[in-house]
């Protein structure tokens, strides 16, 4: 027994030991240093033995599925095959927290009436209106933002 009351390892044993934590060590300050080093980094003799010796003892483990990726935003077609409008404004209000829904039983000629964040508008022909006074003007998307901050 040593000193500490553990027992006794070989010399070889013990310089092996040392090797393999001293390169444990160096791996983990290259890891802090570089992380993408450490990917191109061999590993050292010893405990490339060891590495394959486990890896032969041990059953493969599938690695996780790589998260999918969100999937690209597709719009409505229309007939002629260019987007449909309405889905362009309800996107646009959904990418920048802006409230954008039906006004119930509201219309203006004929067209559904919308909340657009503190707005009123309603859409025609890919043009947005906004409600101006007792008129609606067209008005840019982007207006219509700066105008409900």
């Amino acid at each position: 027994l040593s000193d500490d009351g553990l027992p006794s390892l070989p010399e070889a044993a013990s310089n092996a030991a040392v090797e393999v934590l001293t390169c444990g060590l160096d791996l983990i300050s290259l890891s802090l240093d570089d992380p993408a080093m450490l990917a191109r980094a061999p590993l050292p003799p010893l405990a490339s033995l060891t590495f394959e010796a486990a890896r032969q003892k041990t059953t493969v483990v599938e690695q996780p599925a790589p998260p999918q990726q969100r999937k690209a935003w597709r719009p409505a077609l229309d007939a002629s095959g260019f987007a449909v409008f309405a889905d362009v404004v309800q996107r646009f209000a959904a990418e920048n927290d802006v409230l954008y829904a039906p006004k119930p039983n509201r219309t203006h000629d004929g067209k559904q009436l919308y909340a657009f964040g503190r707005a009123t508008i309603y859409l025609d022909r890919n043009v947005t209106f906004v409600k101006r006074g007792d008129g609606y003007v067209p008005v840019a998307l982007e207006d219509l933002l700066a105008q409900d901050a």
